[in-house]
């Protein structure tokens, strides 16, 4: 009853009138193949494991490292796409959690410059201050309801987006 009255409720946002999320910037699949190496001089691909709630860890529990040639894959990419959202910081998130993990929504803040793998999603086009939205997507109320309408480890973009979210006045 009240997960319908939170989603019929006109004084509650959904997440994707604040933020529009997406998964990272590089797939581990043949079409990237090209630019990863396994050469530390190049940019390292920042993977789920690296996001922890509110930090990221240099050294995660799973995988080994892998890099990419930035400067490359930049010059075939065109401008104004995925490939430059790495130029901004933004807020990240797990796509997938370990199911008998204490939480689902594992989300921090992501500094400029950090190219992400497709298990980490994050966010564009986000209407609120960046440490605001963390604060809120990270809190009890998202977890609760995103647990209620999903029984997966996976955190689908169609179902981000439907998370309850506060109205906040913006200046």
């Amino acid at each position: 009853d009240i997960v319908l009255k939170l989603i019929d409720n006109q004084e509650v946002n959904k997440l994707k009138d604040v933020a529009t999320p997406t998964s990272g910037e590089i797939v581990f699949n043949q079409a990237f193949r090209k630019y990863l190496s396994e050469n530390p001089k190049h940019t390292l691909v920042l993977r789920g494991g690296h996001v922890q709630r509110y930090e990221m860890i240099e050294n995660p529990k799973q995988g080994t490292p892998v890099y990419i040639d930035r400067e490359r894959y930049l010059s075939d990419s065109k401008a104004g796409t995925k490939a430059y959202d790495h130029l901004k910081p933004r807020i990240v998130y797990q796509e997938g959690a370990a199911l008998d993990n204490w939480r689902r929504i594992i989300a921090t803040y992501l500094p400029a410059n950090n190219i992400c793998g497709h298990k980490i999603c994050y966010f564009v086009d986000n209407h609120y201050d960046d440490y605001a939205f963390l604060a809120i997507f990270n809190s009890r109320v998202p977890e609760w309801f995103f647990r209620f309408i999903s029984s997966t480890n996976s955190l689908a973009a169609y179902q981000v987006s439907i998370i309850p979210f506060p109205k906040i006045e913006t200046h």
